[in-house]
């Protein structure tokens, strides 16, 4: 289960969870990585 403020890398992108809602992520920034 991600926290907030966790960072997740996937195919190129990496996500920053930056708000959770009990088990669901309410707000995720996602970074294109270069």
């Amino acid at each position: 289960m991600p926290e907030e403020e966790e960072q997740m890398e996937v195919e190129g992108l990496r996500i920053i969870i930056k708000k959770m809602k009990g088990p669901k992520i309410v707000l995720a920034k996602v970074l294109k990585l270069d």
